[in-house]
C-alpha cells in the first residue's frame, strides 16, 4: 500500500471485511460488536459496508482474502467498462473510449486510494449512473425512460451501500449537475420532459427505499456523532487542495511520496498524499490540450468548466467556495481535496 502496510487497509478495511465474512460464513450480519469499546454499532458505520450486495457474494462464497481481492478487481472493472461504455454512447471512437477508460480507472487518485476500499467501491458506480443518465436523456420511449429511471434507483441505491458517504454525495451532485446540462441542451425531448422528471422523481424514492436498511440505523448513528450538528469550518477545510499541486498532473511525486516517507508539501496545512494526486498520465494530459484546440460541442464546454469548478472546490477553505463547502450536505465531510 502507499502507506507501507500501517495504513487503513491494514488495520481498519481489512479487519472489517474479515469479521464480514466470519459473520455472514455463520449466518449473521454483522450488526453489533462486543470487540470494539463497550459494544459498537458496526453496520450503522457503514464502513463495514454489511449490505453492500457484491460483499454479501464474494465474502459469503469466497475466502476472506480472495473475496477482498476479487472485489478490487470487481470494482476496477465496473469503472473501466462504463466509462468505455459512455464514451462510446457520446460517439468517441473504440480508441478514444479504451483511453478515456483506462486514463479514469488507472488514474493516480484510484490506484493510491487502494488503502480505502469502500472509496474505490463508491466511486465505482459513479460511471454507471452518467452512463444511465445519458441513456436515459435519449431515450425515446417512455417505457424505456421509465425501465433506466428504475435502473438508475437501483445503482445509486448499491452506490450508497458501498459505504462511503462523502463520495456518493459527490458523485450525486455531480450527476445533478450533468443532468440538468442535458436537460438544458435540449437532450430530453419537450413532449417527454414531464415524464421524465416524474420518472427521476420516482427513481429517487425506489433509490432511498431500497437503501432504507443503511439509512436508518446511520441516521441513528448520525444523530448520535460529532457530525450531527455539523463541523466547524476548521475541520471541514483540513487538507484542501493549494494551487501548486497541480504540478502533480505531470509529476505526482513532485512533493515525496510515503513509499519512502518524503511526502512534505511546502504548505501550513500539508495534504495527504492520495488526497492530492492528479496524475493521469502524460498522454492524457496531451490529448486533453490537443482537444481544447479543437471544441467543437457544448459537451466539451461543459466538461472544461466543470473540471475547473471541481479544482477550485477542492480548495475548500483557500478558494472563493469556501463558504460553500460549510453549507449541508457538504458542511458533514471534511478534505475538500476530494472534489
Amino acid at each position: 500500500t502507499p502507506n507501507l502496510g500501517v495504513g487503513e487497509i491494514t488495520i481498519g478495511s481489512m479487519p472489517l471485511r474479515f469479521y464480514l465474512a466470519q459473520e455472514l460464513k455463520a449466518g449473521r450480519l454483522p450488526l453489533w460488536t462486543e470487540r470494539l469499546y463497550g459494544g459498537y454499532p458496526l453496520v450503522a458505520e457503514t464502513t463495514i459496508a454489511a449490505f453492500y450486495p457484491p460483499n454479501l457474494v464474494f465474502f459469503t462464497l469466497l475466502p476472506a482474502v480472495l473475496a477482498f481481492h476479487v472485489n478490487f478487481a470487481f470494482a476496477f472493472f465496473l469503472a473501466g467498462l462504463f466509462t468505455y461504455l459512455y464514451c462510446r454512447l457520446i460517439k468517441l471512437s473504440r480508441g478514444a473510449s479504451l483511453l478515456s477508460a483506462i486514463a479514469f480507472t488507472f488514474s493516480g487518485y484510484w490506484v493510491t486510494h487502494i488503502t480505502h476500499n469502500i472509496v474505490i467501491d463508491t466511486i465505482a458506480w459513479f460511471p454507471v449512473e452518467i452512463y444511465l443518465l445519458e441513456r436515459f436523456v435519449r431515450a425515446s420511449k417512455r417505457s424505456s425512460i421509465l425501465l433506466l429511471s428504475l435502473v438508475l434507483a437501483v445503482v445509486v441505491a448499491v452506490q450508497f451501500l458501498a459505504g462511503q458517504a462523502q463520495f456518493f454525495v459527490y458523485s450525486l451532485f455531480f450527476a445533478g449537475v450533468y443532468f440538468i446540462f442535458r436537460l438544458w441542451s435540449g437532450a430530453l425531448r419537450p413532449r417527454k420532459m414531464g415524464f421524465g422528471l416524474a420518472s427521476i422523481a420516482l427513481s429517487a424514492i425506489v433509490a432511498a427505499g431500497l437503501s432504507a436498511i443503511q439509512i436508518l440505523p446511520s441516521l441513528e448513528y448520525f444523530r448520535l456523532s460529532e457530525r450531527a450538528g455539523g463541523l466547524t469550518p476548521e475541520v471541514i477545510n483540513e487538507h484542501p487542495f493549494h494551487f501548486e499541486e497541480l504540478v502533480t498532473f505531470v509529476f505526482p511525486d513532485y512533493n515525496g511520496t510515503p513509499v519512502n516517507f518524503t511526502h512534505n508539501p511546502p504548505f501550513q496545512d500539508k495534504g495527504i498524499y492520495w488526497e492530492m494526486t492528479t496524475y493521469v498520465g502524460l498522454l492524457t494530459l496531451l490529448l486533453v490540450g490537443a482537444s481544447l484546440l479543437r471544441i467543437r460541442s457544448g459537451m466539451q464546454v461543459f466538461l472544461y468548466v466543470l473540471l475547473l469548478a471541481s479544482l477550485i472546490m477542492a480548495m475548500g477553505g483557500i478558494g472563493p467556495f469556501r463558504y460553500l463547502m460549510t453549507i449541508p450536505p457538504f458542511g458533514y465531510f471534511r478534505i475538500p481535496s476530494r472534489f
